[in-house]
């Protein structure tokens, strides 16, 4: 499946707003899927609760992410709890029925147990291609690896070309989507656990949240997520040159985004999964030598060791993991 999530300045989107944000995502993944493929757009369903539950149905237009589309599903939002976009057709070789759910609030597939983590829109690809069962567009990375790309090359176009006027609490603001769209990723079942990022923004920032579900809760908890992230921050170069030994690497910097597509191999989702895996070990060895050796160190110099102090060590240490892999 295919996620989506938005970023949220600190000056917040309303509610409306925030509706609107959602109903373009859901639009620009829609409009990107048909750029790739060859589907027809069928019908867009309302529901309360679960999407089972429908309590409308009607038409919408997704050739690009417009004005009146969005009007028109971010006003079924403010009624309901979430709008599906249903497709039909073929990417590549695979015939599939696509269910796009945009979701009036970011909790509403946490409560209604779709997902464990909050997001404002779910695609879920169902179908087959050579006779084999497709359940996720992960998968799909394997089957038909140049058609995803493509997928996520329309995507980055559509989220550049289209612009959105919302409220915020410093005013109204017009935004290009891309300043609104914090992660999009292809997820493996509901688990965002090595999820390919196909669009992070800021991308240190995503990514060190990321690495932060893969290492030990033990070793994690002392740098936190800020601790991370900071770390994460100030080893961007050297990371990036990791990364483009594993990925299709495109970086958006005036976006401080970036995309990743596994290189192709035998399947590309396993170049991905070892990729993150050796990451993360490094991550792990770095996090070791900091709160082991690197803090023994800092108490008999300082008689004590302070968050920050750790917190540089293990920028460092993960600079020297990051240099061995490269």
């Amino acid at each position: 499946m295919i996620t989506a999530k938005i970023w949220k300045p600190k000056t917040g989107l309303r509610p409306a707003s925030h509706r609107r944000a959602s109903a373009a995502l859901g639009l620009a993944l829609a409009a990107a899927l048909r750029r790739a493929g060859n589907f027809d757009a069928a019908e867009a369903e309302a529901w309360k609760g679960v999407p089972d539950a429908v309590k409308e149905t009607f038409t919408v237009e997704i050739k690009h992410v417009n004005e009146e589309a969005i009007k028109t599903i971010a006003e079924r939002l403010s009624r309901h709890s979430g709008v599906t976009i249903k497709m039909r057709g073929r990417l590549g070789w695979a015939e599939l029925a696509v269910d796009i759910d945009i979701y009036a609030h970011e909790y509403v597939p946490v409560r209604a147990g779709i997902l464990h983590e909050p997001a404002e829109v779910l695609a879920e690809p169902r179908g087959r291609v050579d006779g084999r069962p497709i359940a996720s567009f992960y998968q799909l990375l394997d089957e038909e690896y140049e058609a995803m790309k493509t997928v996520a090359v329309q995507l980055y176009a559509e989220l550049r070309m289209a612009k959105l006027r919302v409220a915020t609490g410093a005013g109204v603001r017009t935004h290009p989507l891309w300043r609104l769209a914090a992660r999009i990723h292809a997820t493996h079942e509901y688990s965002d656990r090595y999820a390919i990022p196909l669009w992070y923004r800021p991308w240190t920032r995503q990514l060190a949240r990321s690495l932060y579900a893969l290492a030990p809760p033990e070793l994690r908890r002392l740098a936190g997520p800020v601790g991370l992230r900071r770390a994460i921050k100030e080893n961007a170069k050297p990371l990036l040159n990791y990364l483009q030994r594993h990925y299709i690497v495109a970086v958006r910097h005036t976006e401080n985004a970036i995309q990743l597509i596994p290189k192709p191999s035998s399947p590309p989702t396993q170049t991905h999964r070892k990729a993150m895996k050796t990451l993360a070990e490094a991550l792990t060895n770095a996090m070791r030598r900091a709160a082991g050796e690197k803090a023994i160190e800092t108490i008999q110099q300082k008689g004590y060791l302070d968050w920050r102090t750790y917190v540089e060590a293990l920028q460092q240490e993960f600079e020297q993991e990051l240099r061995r892999l490269t």
